[in-house]
């Protein structure tokens, strides 16, 4: 899904994760925003 990836190339993606009160992790939904960058 990103513009830089290709046939030979590696991407990724990142979104946050959230935990249910019992410790299960919620669905993740993909965003096109992602996470904030590392300062």
């Amino acid at each position: 899904a990103l513009p830089t990836g290709g046939n030979y190339r590696r991407s990724i993606c990142v979104d946050y994760m959230y935990y249910n009160p019992d410790g299960t992790i919620k669905p993740i939904v993909q965003t096109t925003k992602g996470v904030a960058p590392v300062k």
